[in-house]
């Protein structure tokens, strides 16, 4: 079993109509949440790379972007297939 590691919050995605747009669209984000908007929600690597690939089009901003590609590195080096971020 692999453990869920905590750090502090690290973007805050709620104002990126397009970026959360899409994930509902790929993931059903908002189904994995309650109706305070909180919950864990697992975002698959490939998701991942393609909005980092679609950046410029989103609209998202380096650090994000940066924040996805070391999510999408751990992930790689752990052999998952999925991030996991909890959002609250």
């Amino acid at each position: 079993m692999n453990q869920i590691g905590v750090k502090t919050a690290t973007f805050d995605l709620w104002h990126d109509e397009k970026l959360m747009a899409l994930l509902n669209e790929r993931v059903k984000f908002y189904l994995c949440l309650d109706s305070y908007g909180t919950g864990i929600v697992d975002l698959p690597v490939h998701v991942l790379e393609m909005v980092v690939g679609m950046s410029d089009e989103l609209k998202i901003d380096e650090e994000t972007k940066q924040q996805f590609r070391e999510d999408i590195a751990s992930a790689e080096t752990n052999r998952a297939e999925y991030v996991t971020y909890q959002c609250f």
